[in-house]
């Protein structure tokens, strides 16, 4: 796969490259997510990385969002301004899909 497209290994190094850009990096990881473990984020030290952990998520409710705070924090940070989790202007909404009353309102 590397040769194939070209890059080296060192270049997918997404650790070395947070401890030497300047630029803010913002990372969501989850305790409950056993693919991308929190733990490997939480222990770089960098002044430019910005680390929110959110409980118990799996990999794949982290990858497709499916948590409000989740949500209305990316959206915020992608923003540069604090949302509300009521904003469903731009949020959107979250809903069971067995919770009829959610599935209304949306």
């Amino acid at each position: 796969m590397h040769r194939k497209s070209q890059i080296q290994p060192n270049d997918l190094n997404l650790r070395r490259g947070i401890e030497v850009n300047t630029i803010t990096t913002n990372v969501y990881v989850s305790s409950g997510d056993a693919i991308t473990p929190s733990s490997y984020w939480e222990s770089i030290v960098a002044d430019n990385l910005k680390v929110q952990t959110y409980d118990n998520l799996k990999h794949l409710e982290m990858v497709m969002l499916f948590n409000k705070r989740l949500m209305r924090d990316i959206a915020s940070d992608l923003l540069g301004k604090e949302l509300d989790e009521t904003d469903t202007k731009i949020l959107g909404v979250l809903c069971n899909a067995k919770d009829t009353s959610c599935l209304e309102k949306a």
